[in-house]
């Protein structure tokens, strides 16, 4: 009798739900394919290339959901996972992934409408894990609110103790998800015709697909040829007499590219300050005397490998008056090698630099290449694999990302940006001042010349004196 019930419940829900979905969304699962042998990916990568959106990255099960009505994606995505068999008995577990710090709200509500606000608090940027009692219902939706993001996990309760009623109780924080998790689904922007590329992951290998789905489907991704290693580099490319070089508490491994000699890993030194995108233009470092520096994410995890990234006034400290939004004075840039946050006897390469490093690799178009890292670790890839990178000149440069100016971070595993001492008022936006860097993107071969707004937050590489 229950599952009838349950079941003349479920069936005209499910009807409208289709009905509803059919004009606007493409719903895709995936599978990975060693030959014709199907694999369980552990996760999966999403970019949308034609939007620039991505990586979004899916658990094992996940369902993408295409929607043709939505025009953004918030910079990360909020999601809800249900940790438990189903249905859930008497208690399951839920995790709740959050962007950034704000105030959520999680609730429950049966098939007659009937409400019932079981949470509301600000959580900090990360997974949350929450107890829940489903309560007498047959079906229940729990729905999590933050911001104007919202999504819902439909429960059905096999729920033993009578009388009970629908409630959740917080755990606590979690550094990552847990394996086996039951992912609620996950939706992204999208448009006939839009480039998709799925990058999945099991073991050491990699399923890879480049798509524009026009329909609902079940997805297949090729497992990725093994790329043939790259030509090793010479015995020894550390800078004679120059090894390494250790500051503050940290050692640098050092290479030598012709007459330069560069540190080989970005500058990592500073006081880890936390970044939440407040909507405007700001900075959490200031001119106190103590380097500050960001960490993608917040993680200092993501330091630790990627190196800080520092706005241009923090990466001189402030010097001679040295702000991002006014270029130096008359007289009061500084004239010859400019430490600034790097070790003693090692500065902030000038522009001129950058463009020699670039002359001597072969030019802009062929010397990214030669200096990005060819490591398929799941934690520093680039996006897409190594391509064509050959790191022949042992430079290692690893896609590190930028912090944007509002306080969110962006584009992971797709760009490195290098600043230089050197900056100029802007041609594009009259008014404002630029620094000059220096870009390796996934997506190209070259090392790019660029000016930006001096409030972004990049990497520093430093340069012997």
């Amino acid at each position: 009798m229950k599952i009838k019930k349950l079941l003349s419940v479920l069936l005209p829900l499910c009807l409208f739900s289709v009905l509803l979905v059919q004009g606007q969304n493409i719903q895709l699962t995936f599978t990975g394919m060693d030959n014709d042998i199907p694999v369980q990916l552990e996760s999966i990568h999403v970019y949308n290339l034609t939007r620039n959106i991505g990586p979004i990255v899916l658990s094992p099960g996940s369902t993408l959901i295409l929607d043709k009505s939505l025009t953004f994606l918030p910079s990360k995505v909020f999601s809800m996972e249900l940790i438990s068999n189903h249905p859930v008995k008497d208690m399951g577990h839920i995790n709740v992934y959050v962007p950034e710090m704000d105030r959520v709200t999680i609730s429950a509500s049966n098939m007659l409408g009937r409400h019932q606000n079981l949470f509301s608090g600000f959580l900090e940027e990360g997974y949350h894990s929450f107890y829940l009692t489903p309560g007498t219902e047959d079906l229940i939706v729990i729905t999590a609110i933050w911001r104007t993001s919202y999504t819902s996990l439909k429960i059905i309760s096999s729920n033993t103790i009578d009388g009970a009623e629908p409630a959740i109780v917080y755990k606590g924080t979690m550094e990552m998800p847990p394996e086996g998790y039951i992912s609620a689904s996950v939706t992204i922007p999208y448009a006939d015709g839009d480039q998709l590329y799925f990058e999945g992951f099991a073991g050491d290998d990699r399923y890879v697909l480049n798509a524009s789905p026009g329909e609902s489907q079940n997805l297949q991704l090729k497992k990725k040829p093994t790329p043939t290693p790259p030509p090793p580099p010479p015995p020894s490319t550390a800078c004679p007499g120059t090894p390494t070089v250790t500051y503050a508490g940290k050692t640098y491994n050092t290479v030598q590219i012709g007459t330069q000699c560069w540190l080989k890993e970005n500058l990592d030194v500073g006081v880890m300050k936390k970044s939440f995108n407040t909507g405007v233009l700001h900075q959490e470092t200031s001119d106190n005397g103590v380097i500050e520096k960001y960490c993608y994410q917040n993680k200092t995890s993501n330091c630790s490998t990627f190196g800080g990234l520092y706005n241009w006034s923090e990466m001189v400290q402030y010097y001679n008056g040295a702000t991002d939004e006014t270029l130096w004075g008359p007289g009061m840039a500084p004239v010859g090698n400019f430490q600034g946050i790097c070790p003693t006897g090692w500065h902030i390469p000038t522009n001129d630099e950058w463009l020699s490093l670039t002359t001597y690799l072969g030019g802009e178009a062929v010397a990214g290449d030669k200096m990005k890292s060819t490591s398929t670790q799941a934690q520093i890839f680039w996006t897409g694999g190594v391509g064509t990178a050959t790191n022949s000149s042992d430079f290692t440069g690893l896609p590190a990302g930028i912090r944007v100016y509002y306080g969110n971070f962006s584009d992971q595993h797709m760009r490195t940006h290098y600043w230089s001492i050197d900056e100029a008022a802007s041609i594009s936006y009259p008014g404002t001042v630029v620094g000059r860097n220096s870009v390796l993107m996934y997506n190209t071969t070259s090392l790019l010349n660029n000016t930006s707004w001096k409030s972004l937050g990049f990497s520093v590489r430093c340069l012997k004196d």
